[in-house]
């Protein structure tokens, strides 16, 4: 994506401090101390974006009161891969939480038999109490919200995956037991009144926040972009466009926000025990568990 960009209008090491409206723009400050005016800001910085900050300062981030721990395994170095040609979600067995896996194109996008990679996630509860003392990187260093992959102290990552031997089946377990650089995320959500303000405008995680769960981060990212354009191309004036833009992206997220939540309480809080349930019983629970939003695309035709 980085390389569509011409790099004279990409701009490395710039700080926005601030963002004000002024008239029908919107004038951008900068740590080195330039400025800038725009007709239109778009944040797209992530779950914990300045830009939400400077918009809606009253909205804060919430914890959920679990983490996800989660790795990639080369499928050339698992025996039996076909085993994974499913998308099993597994309730642990000691504990709440859940895990879950599913095959990715490898680094360089090759997607055949052997050559993609065994992307595997572990939800399980983390008191907001303790995450001081869990969230600390290998270096010593505290971190939020991310230790990035690679940065796990290797005791916490051992303990994590002793946890796994002790709720998983042995296979699954083996194949985690290998898995190296994995990485640590908190979950949290954010509900908003508005995508946009001002002539600002959110996108992706710096909007409403919902639980990974619902694997809504691409897509709301990309949908956010789409919208953007085409309301931006039907020659209405700009902040009419946005207005209407921000009032569809605001109902989508929280159509999924809402099915997050239900997630949450049937993976996480409540699930039932998936080893030993029929087909025909796990499909009845996911039924009345969750509802699925209409613009989910995972479930569409």
């Amino acid at each position: 994506m980085r390389k569509r960009i011409p790099d004279a209008i990409y701009h490395n090491d710039m700080k926005l401090t601030a963002a004000e409206p002024e008239g029908d723009a919107v004038r951008l400050s900068f740590a080195n101390g330039t400025t800038a005016e725009a007709d239109l800001v778009v944040f797209a910085d992530g779950y914990n974006s300045f830009g939400r900050q400077l918009l809606f300062p009253e909205a804060k981030l919430q914890y959920r009161g679990y983490t996800v721990w989660r790795g990639v395994v080369p499928e050339s170095a698992i025996e039996q891969s076909t085993h994974l040609e499913l998308h099993p979600r597994f309730s642990l067995r000691t504990q709440q939480g859940s895990f879950i896996s599913y095959m990715l194109p490898s680094r360089d996008w090759r997607n055949g038999p052997g050559e993609r990679q065994f992307n595997w996630a572990c939800y399980f509860p983390l008191a907001e109490e303790d995450l001081p003392s869990f969230m600390v990187d290998k270096h010593g260093q505290p971190r939020v919200g991310t230790i990035s992959a690679g940065s796990m102290r290797p005791a916490q990552d051992a303990a994590l995956k002793e946890m796994i031997r002790d709720n998983l089946p042995g296979y699954y377990a083996d194949i985690v037991g290998q898995s190296t650089d994995n990485q640590i995320q908190q979950i949290y959500t954010c509900d908003l009144p508005a995508y946009a303000k001002d002539r600002m405008c959110l996108k992706g995680d710096a909007g409403i926040m919902v639980p990974p769960l619902t694997g809504s981060g691409g897509f709301k990212g990309f949908t956010n972009a789409r919208d953007l354009v085409e309301h931006l191309s039907q020659g209405k004036p700009l902040d009419e466009a946005l207005s209407d833009w921000a009032a569809k992206q605001t109902q989508v997220a929280r159509s999924m926000l809402r099915m997050g939540y239900e997630m949450e309480d049937a993976f996480i809080w409540n699930t039932i025990d998936l080893a030993t349930e029929s087909p025909e019983d796990c499909a009845a629970w996911f039924a009345r568990s969750v509802h699925i939003a209409k613009e989910f695309s995972y479930f569409a035709a």
